[in-house]
């Protein structure tokens, strides 16, 4: 068996330690400007969405909270920093558009 020589090993510790790290949360775990900002949006984007799941990862060193939405059967998710501000924004409609690129050239 071969051994990976230190200078790998000691390429790979960083990726190993600062892997993301996602773990499922309620609202009650999430802090008051985040938890404004989803419900704000909520209000402003998507009147009537329910919150179907809340995540809290860690990406790159920043913490973000992911909150899936269902809406009229259309599922939302959402990213919110840690100080409130949202980060991204993808619905079902942005995901089935990445999947029939690809199956143009399979033709």
């Amino acid at each position: 068996m071969k051994k990976l020589p230190p200078l790998a090993l000691g390429l790979l510790l960083p990726v190993l330690v600062f892997a993301d790290d996602e773990k499922e949360i309620t609202m009650e775990d999430v802090p008051a400007g985040v938890k404004t900002a989803i419900e704000g949006f909520i209000e402003a984007e998507a009147k009537g969405a329910t919150i179907e799941e809340i995540e809290v990862e860690t990406e790159d060193g920043v913490t973000v909270y992911e909150f899936e939405l269902k809406l009229d059967g259309e599922e939302i998710e959402v990213e919110i920093g840690a100080d409130g501000k949202i980060l991204e924004i993808e619905t079902d409609d942005d995901d089935d558009d990445d999947d029939h690129e690809d199956d143009d050239d399979d033709e």
